[in-house]
């Protein structure tokens, strides 16, 4: 599909144009929010923010003290293996709402961000994972699509095979959105 992408005249920065047959197919955050049914739209809450991390949340109490080594945050794959095989002081049931907000975290760098699994999970999100409030209110949508868009822009064709792309992000939307909203 990428090969496909076109320049249109008077297109936004945040969208993508694709020419299929004599159909001009637009991606943008609209189709992406229409897609993904994720929030866009304002919040309080600025990743960009210098956080410290509570000393009583899910990150300081069981992800820190088994990641040693790691002191500049945890990688995806670190954090999934111990959820995976949690170790029982977060196995007993007055922890199960910490269990949930790790589960929270992976889903959404798991599925919406799909960033690569050996990155690391950024203090944000386990600063944000603490608020309820401003977890479900944060535009979730706005900032998967970026991610997306940029992946996309600047997606690199695989040595030796000019039709193979690897796009992190939640690229499913992508797809949906056009075999399911082109007339093609």
């Amino acid at each position: 599909m990428l090969r496909q992408q076109v320049i249109k005249e008077g297109a936004d920065e945040d969208e993508l144009w694709f020419l299929v047959g004599d159909t001009f197919v637009r991606f943008s955050k609209y189709e992406y929010a229409l897609v993904t049914g994720l929030r866009f739209g304002p919040t309080n809450f600025d990743p960009n923010a210098d956080r410290e991390i509570r000393k009583d949340g899910v990150y300081r109490m069981f992800i820190d003290p088994h990641n040693k080594f790691l002191k500049k945050g945890a990688k995806y794959t670190f954090v999934l293996n111990l959820f995976n095989n949690p170790p029982k002081e977060l196995r007993r049931s007055k922890e199960r709402e910490s269990l949930l907000k790790i589960a929270k975290v992976l889903f959404v760098h798991g599925f919406f961000v799909a960033i690569d699994k050996r990155y690391r999970i950024a203090n944000w999100v386990w600063s944000l994972v603490e608020n309820e409030n401003e977890w479900e209110t944060f535009p979730w949508g706005a900032y998967s699509f970026q991610i997306l868009m940029y992946r996309m822009k600047n997606a690199k064709v695989k040595a030796g095979n000019k039709d193979n792309y690897h796009i992190y992000g939640f690229s499913h939307a992508f797809l949906v959105s056009f075999f399911d909203l082109s007339e093609f």
